[in-house]
């Protein structure tokens, strides 16, 4: 199976990047002490046993700081053995408006191929670029085939008083959200009467 990676490529200004420690919370990197500008980078470098199956599909807006932060981008996968011909680009106007969300949706999907493990990074980007990501990953499985979504990460580094504390900087799978999506659609399919209390039940 491919191993795909999508991540959105930050807005900040170029001289904004800064590379620190993303510390797994509620389960392990192997390379711990990993400085990246990219909360995706070290996701990927925990795959890299087969490195030419690897794909990243970069969504990125069209406007010079991001252009630049792409090419930072690319040499920190360099670093890894990845090569720019192994990235497919999504690129969107700053215009979030319908039309340009549904055209990012559907220029995602075409980008993944069938058989794919897939790994996401929503930390960058806009919110509703967040959404996009996370209802197209709800939603891969009805329209390719063989595809599982083993992680949807978010980076965060946390304030106080409007100062960040770099080195507490955080990176969470949220997947656990698709998990309970598919449990949820099983409790449905089956026709339980109060399908919420079997939820319930069942997280306990």
């Amino acid at each position: 199976m491919k191993k795909v990676f999508i991540t959105v490529i930050s807005l900040q200004a170029r001289n904004g990047l800064e590379k620190l420690v993303y510390h797994p919370v509620g389960f392990q990197f192997l390379e711990k002490e990993r400085e990246t500008s990219f909360p995706i980078v070290p996701v990927i470098a925990e795959h890299l046993d087969r490195k030419e199956e690897i794909e990243v599909i970069a969504v990125r807006f069209k406007n010079q700081d991001v252009a630049d932060n792409y090419q930072y981008f690319l040499g920190e996968l360099k670093e890894l053995g990845i090569g720019e011909e192994q990235i497919k680009v999504v690129e969107m106007p700053e215009n979030q408006n319908n039309d340009t969300i549904e055209q990012v949706f559907m220029d995602l999907i075409r980008a993944i191929p069938n058989h794919s493990e897939i790994r996401a990074c929503v930390t960058f980007g806009t919110k509703p670029i967040s959404v996009v990501i996370t209802t197209a990953l709800s939603l891969i499985d009805k329209l390719l085939s063989d595809v599982e979504v083993d992680g949807i990460y978010y980076g965060e580094i946390p304030r106080v008083d409007g100062k960040a504390k770099k080195e507490e900087a955080k990176i969470y799978d949220m997947s656990i959200l698709m998990e309970l999506g598919g449990v949820i659609n099983q409790l449905y399919e089956m026709d339980f009467n109060d399908p919420l209390s079997s939820l319930e039940q069942l997280l306990r």
